[in-house]
């Protein structure tokens, strides 16, 4: 036996036991790592959105079926059902109640107005865009479901090709059938025989009855299914509809020239003056003797106070329309101070639509006692003084003003302005610091081909600013040239210029005159500051 042979067992020994240690404290890791994986808790995939709407299964009564008055129909669907939108349902002919509609699971129930239902008469309603599923909300579409309480069916259609004539997009029209016994203006205050939804550019109502009706439409902002005359623009056809076979009809939306007045809102321009602004031009009269209005026919009203009271109350009298209606202004005329000062003037930058607006404050209600309050010194020269432009006062203590180049600073003279109590302006001048202001683009319209006719005319209307240019091109060189026009984008329209009073004319419900056609050339003209454009136009 060799020196050192026990030493070398003893060593062999305990590397054995050591390796055998760390096998089982491998193993026990591992084991540890495969439980811990398992107990983790993931999200479930679920797999793609669904996007299918509910299908109806089955009906208790049949679709477009006669000789039915039920009291309730029940729709079973493929899957769970609920309400998505709140709007009503209404049978046509039109009853004024709507439908009863529950829920549950799968199953629809409709409530029908049993007394109401008519002999031999096809009912319809429509569920599209009412109900959906459950988890999604994808919304059931279906053509309207008829029923008759005869044994015949209504089954004349009629098609409808509606246009906006203004340069609002058509947003919820609804389309009335009136019996035409009576003069339209009467009517749209009633009941009608039909009522039906409408989209915003074509609409298909079938299951009609045959007769003579008078259609009206009108664009229901409010959604409270009644015409506001005021606001909300409308069409008729010129003529009754003699509804015999199948039909298709276009109708233009239009705001009425005779449609009713309302105060859209008022507001003090200086102490004596305050700006009452309407929803349309027309003529106007004051009653009262606290005021009085030198336009006689405007849709803004500048109205002079002729009493030295805090309170004012305005009279106004419509003779178009015949309405009354009163306007109250307060005014806060008292000032203890002996001289005064403008707090600061502060201004809103020129955008693409709007040239810089700049903003003066005042810490008590003034009177303007100079013919050019304000003035100011361009960067281009600091020692001259120019007279400020547009100068308007918003209110007794705020006014506002445009400057016709670029600006270094604001001076006010001590006699420009006055407190109702006499108190002084003090001599005051403000640095502001602004550039030249772009003074808009310049547009050639060329025409390929000019139809001949006298009453055609064109209107060059800003998209933005509500602002339109009436022309009409030259014969000879087939073009027109605009100077200088607000920078944006417009809408070149073609206008059948019947009165010859050289721009579109509305129609009237009372007269029952329908308005010029406008038809649209061109949309999307850009005209851009310090820019030529010249357009080619194709008709």
């Amino acid at each position: 036996m060799q020196p050192g042979y026990h030493t070398m067992k003893i060593r062999q020994s305990r590397i054995t036991y050591l390796c055998i240690a760390l096998k089982w404290i491998l193993y026990i890791g591992l084991f540890t790592c495969l439980c811990t994986s398992c107990a983790q808790i993931v999200s479930l995939s679920g797999g793609p959105k669904d996007t299918t709407p509910p299908e109806l299964i089955k009906m208790n009564v049949l679709d477009t079926g006669t000789n039915i008055k039920p009291t309730q129909i029940q729709c079973i669907f493929n899957e769970n059902i609920t309400r998505i939108n709140s709007k009503p349902i209404y049978l046509n002919p039109f009853i004024n109640a709507p439908l009863l509609l529950q829920t549950d699971k799968h199953t629809l129930t409709l409530e029908f107005p049993t007394d109401s239902l008519k002999e031999q008469t096809t009912y319809q309603f429509d569920l599209s865009g009412v109900i959906g599923d459950q988890n999604e909300k994808n919304s059931f579409q279906h053509s309207p479901f008829r029923f008759s309480t005869g044994s015949w069916k209504d089954s004349l259609k009629c098609t409808l090709q509606l246009h906006q004539l203004a340069l609002n997009t058509i947003k919820q029209p609804l389309i009335a059938f009136y019996n035409s016994s009576e003069h339209l203006q009467k009517q749209i205050k009633t009941q009608p025989q039909y009522l039906f939804n409408g989209s915003k550019t074509k609409v298909q109502i079938n299951a009609l009855k045959p007769g003579n009706y008078n259609v009206f439409v009108f664009d229901d902002y409010n959604q409270n299914r009644i015409y506001d005359a005021a606001d909300e623009p409308c069409g008729f056809l010129p003529q009754p509809l003699k509804l015999v076979k199948d039909t298709s009809l276009n109708i233009a939306l239009f705001l009425p020239e005779d449609r009713p007045v309302k105060i859209k809102f008022t507001r003090l321009l200086s102490y004596d003056a305050a700006l009452i602004v309407l929803s349309r031009k027309t003529k106007v009269q004051i009653l009262n003797n606290r005021a009085y209005c030198p336009q006689a026919m405007s849709d803004s009203l500048l109205c002079r106070f002729i009493i030295p009271k805090d309170t004012v109350t305005v009279q106004l009298f419509f003779p178009e329309t015949g309405q009354r209606d009163s306007v109250v202004l307060y005014r806060n005329l008292k000032s203890t101070a002996t001289e005064f000062v403008a707090n600061a003037v502060s201004f809103l930058p020129a955008t693409q639509t709007t040239p810089a607006l700049f903003k003066i404050e005042f810490p008590a209600c003034i009177q303007q006692h100079s013919v050019n309050p304000i003035y100011y010194a361009s960067l281009k020269d600091s020692n001259l003084l120019k007279p400020v432009s547009n100068f308007k006062w918003l209110n007794p203590v705020t006014a506002t003003f445009n400057a016709m180049d670029s600006v270094r600073y604001f001076k006010i003279d001590s006699a420009a302005f006055k407190s109702y109590s006499g108190a002084l302006h003090k001599s005051w001048r403000h640095n502001v610091v602004y550039p030249i202001p772009e003074e808009g683009g310049n547009l050639t319209l060329a025409f390929t081909s000019t139809r001949v006719n006298e009453n055609q005319l064109y209107e060059l209307a800003h998209n933005t600013l509500l602002k339109s240019f009436y022309f009409k091109p030259d014969l000879t060189t087939r073009t027109h040239a605009f100077k200088k026009i607000p920078q944006g984008n417009y809408t070149l329209y073609s206008i059948s210029d019947f009165n010859n009073d050289f721009q579109w004319t509305s129609g009237s419900i009372e007269k029952h005159s329908i308005p010029e056609t406008r038809t649209v050339i061109k949309n999307n003209i850009r005209v851009q500051d310090a820019w030529d454009t010249e357009i080619k136009i194709d008709e």
